[in-house]
């Protein structure tokens, strides 16, 4: 029955879809998966003894396992990893302690988020410009609207009511008839 277990626990390891990365409380790398070789550019071998901090930016490997707790992966850090080369790169984080009888071992679900971060970015920007998106398209459907005294644009618009194309044709004030509003109908 153990071999079955543990069979199962590596096919578990190795099928997840994040690195996974175990530390003991030495902060010594124990297990990683091949996820975690793809993302950070080594193979098992070479991660496998040394510390955690091959992993990590100096400037941040106080934040990573100071206290031991699980922290789930949108925990709102702004967190990095290391690739081989030293360059880095951005990260979520899923923690788990696991208390074992030899020692207390700190499971790592680690996610690259770069791709999900420029869409994230991609997104906020277009949901920015959407009023000035919606400001376009109904000036360009009803015309500009008329000028109110101490204001940029008016709150409301009147649709055009003669010409051709879309939103008519702007009237001319020059040809104005009196007590008329310059946007009626000529």
């Amino acid at each position: 029955m153990a071999t079955t277990a543990e069979a199962l626990f590596w096919a578990l390891l190795e099928t997840a879809p994040d690195a996974m990365v175990i530390v003991d409380d030495t902060g010594l790398i124990r297990l990683v998966n091949a996820q975690a070789e793809t993302l950070f550019e080594y193979v098992r071998e070479e991660l496998l003894g040394p510390p955690l901090e091959v992993l990590v930016p100096e400037r941040f490997r106080d934040r990573y396992f100071g206290n031991g707790r699980v922290r789930p992966v949108e925990a709102g850090l702004d967190l990095h990893g290391m690739w081989r080369g030293g360059r880095e790169f951005p990260v979520e984080i899923s923690l788990s302690p696991l208390q074992t009888p030899d020692c207390t071992l700190v499971s790592a679900a680690i996610r690259h988020v770069t791709e999900r971060r420029a869409a994230e970015g991609m997104l906020a920007r277009l949901y920015e410009q959407q009023p000035h998106v919606a400001l376009t398209l109904q000036r360009s459907l009803m015309g500009l609207p008329p000028d109110v005294p101490g204001m940029a644009t008016a709150s409301s618009y009147f649709p055009a009511r003669q010409g051709a194309g879309v939103g008519g044709i702007r009237p001319d004030p020059a040809r104005r008839r009196p007590g008329r509003h310059p946007w009626s109908a000529m």
